[in-house]
């Protein structure tokens, strides 16, 4: 950078405002990190990645484009900033610079009745937009566990799915046009026009890129009609085989559930066990006590919390052996579905459907109970990290997908890999007709900082090898960030990543947006190196 940090502020605030631009400590501590575990476990230790320079908060994509003119004559990163609820360490300053947040650009539009398009700000946090269009009478039909706590511009940047996605689709399936700004302060405009032959759909292009290629101001979204029925219900599955061929079932049979949540047996004892027979003997309690801690459960006196504690790291520490002994105890599976729509009838019949497809393999009606639960719980999930931090535990989720024939090999391979490493578990969480997602949890032990920082990234790796090796996309739905970059070229290929550079040098021909990303640019080439690239660790609140 070209300038000192004061100088870029103050030029900053000549475009936004002086109460919009800020280079304040805590400030800046707030944002040099999302909630990507692998720095989580160093925060808690009170340690930090770099900070960068500035923040600010533009209100227009004219304040946007401007800022990025500046960024670019004194050769400062820019790096698009939404919520922070990023789980990959996407927003990472690497270089400095400044981050752009665009929670003031949060305008929601009125929606266009024929065509039911509306146009939504890139900082629009999701469960404003979903009230919003509620008050209309449409839905987005997007919802992911984030909900409260990411914005639209983060769902497109990193191919977002929500819980409804077997029905609604993924965010790139709702994405009708988007403006952004690119790394030359160019306000650009894309629309995709339906069922155009004209050539590549340009918009697709930008969605998932990250921030590498520009800052997205707003979008145009596809909205449906909101559902005025909707039937849930549990259903427990003899055997995660029979739950993977009835759920493959309903989607060869033609029916589009809005809610499809399969839990492998060590998930359904965890999570969904209680009230079913869905495990044997001693260890189904001593998974039921890992559950607990990793969702985040306080309950029970001193003494009682304590062996909690003490059973969990033995559990986790040892996790090859307990996982075997899960195996051999562990027994049915939970199916959670969910059918809406407009017709009563349509819903009824759709949802007695996928239930009867469900009880020709094997499956237990357990009626609506599991499903209501589910419903009304679905979104504590992300907020219960803190206490598994607390005991030196490392946890974290990798979510995957591809087809249905390579399903059951991704799920053991990844289990198979980590079974020295960590205490797994999984759901399958986002069903098509073309294939599942799979979404493991993993749970480690490590008595301090440097072993367990050391410990997550050898967890990582042999899981992310897995994944390659058995077919499988290395991110579903959170995107790359810095923990999965190392294998975009593995994915993609070398023709497809010169392509994706030449986009890049294209839009950003100075290199500014977001630099180190997607596996770009001096970036970290494995998931343990931030600071190999941001420079030594800072000890949080001192000496600025």
């Amino acid at each position: 950078m070209r300038v000192s940090r004061q100088e870029l502020l103050v030029r900053a605030a000549e475009v936004v405002g002086q109460r919009w631009a800020s280079n304040d400590d805590v400030r800046l501590e707030a944002y040099a990190r999302d909630a990507w575990p692998r720095v989580l476990i160093a925060a808690r230790e009170g340690l930090s990645p770099r900070f960068p320079d500035i923040v600010v908060w533009p209100a227009s994509v004219d304040e946007v484009a401007r800022l990025v003119h500046l960024a670019r004559e004194v050769g400062a990163p820019v790096i698009p900033y939404g919520a922070g609820s990023g789980v990959c360490g996407g927003t990472y300053a690497l270089r400095g610079g400044m981050i752009v947040d665009l929670k003031r650009m949060d305008q929601v539009g009125i929606v266009e009745d024929g065509d039911r398009l509306v146009k939504v700000g890139g900082g629009a946090i999701g469960e404003h937009l979903e009230r919003r269009l509620a008050t209309q009478g449409y839905t987005l039909g997007h919802f992911p566990s984030s909900m409260y706590c990411s914005t639209v511009g983060g769902w497109v940047a990193a191919r977002s799915a929500g819980q409804m996605s077997s029905r609604y689709g993924k965010i790139e399936d709702m994405v009708s046009g988007l403006t952004f700004v690119d790394g030359t302060g160019t306000i650009r405009k894309l629309h995709a026009r339906p069922r155009a032959g004209d050539g590549p759909d340009l918009t697709q292009s930008f969605i998932g890129s990250e921030g590498v290629l520009g800052v997205l101001t707003d979008v145009d979204l596809r909205v449906r009609r909101a559902p005025a029925f909707r039937r849930m219900r549990g259903v427990l599955m003899p055997s995660l085989d029979s739950g993977i061929e009835a759920v493959r079932g309903i989607f060869a049979a033609g029916y589009r559930p809005a809610v499809v949540r399969l839990y492998d047996p060590m998930d359904t004892l965890v999570n969904k066990g209680k009230g079913t027979d869905t495990g044997r003997g001693a260890a189904k309690n001593l998974i039921q006590a890992v559950g607990k801690m990793l969702s985040g459960g306080q309950g029970g006196g001193g003494q009682v919390r304590r062996l909690r504690e003490a059973t969990v790291r033995a559990v986790v520490s040892r996790p090859r052996f307990f996982g075997e002994l899960f195996d051999k105890a562990a027994g049915a599976c939970m199916l959670v579905l969910g059918t809406e729509g407009q017709e009563e009838r349509i819903v009824e019949q759709e949802a007695r459907a996928a239930l009867d497809i469900c009880l020709r393999r094997g499956g237990v009606d357990l009626g609506p109970g599991p499903g209501e639960h589910w419903l009304e719980h679905r979104y504590s999930v992300s907020y219960k990290l803190t206490p598994a931090l607390d005991l030196g535990l490392f946890v974290d989720t990798l979510e995957t997908a591809t087809t249905w024939s390579r399903l059951r090999g991704l799920y053991q391979g990844v289990r198979q890999a980590l079974r020295d490493h960590a205490f797994v578990m999984a759901h399958f969480s986002h069903a098509y007709e073309d294939g599942c997602s799979i979404y493991f949890t993993m749970a480690g032990f490590a008595r301090d900082l440097a072993s367990r920082e050391e410990a997550y990234d050898r967890t990582w790796r042999a899981a992310l090898e897995a994944v390659a090796a058995s077919g499988g996309t290395v991110s579903h739905h959170h995107g790359i960030g810095m923990s999965k970059q190392a294998f975009m070229a593995r994915e993609h290929g070398e023709g497809g990543m010169k392509l994706l550079r030449a986009l890049k040098s294209t839009l950003d021909p100075d290199g500014i947006m977001n630099p180190g990303k997607l596996g770009m640019g001096a970036g970290p080439s494995l998931p343990g190196e931030p600071w190999k690239v941001s420079g030594d660790r800072r000890r949080l609140r001192e000496a600025a």
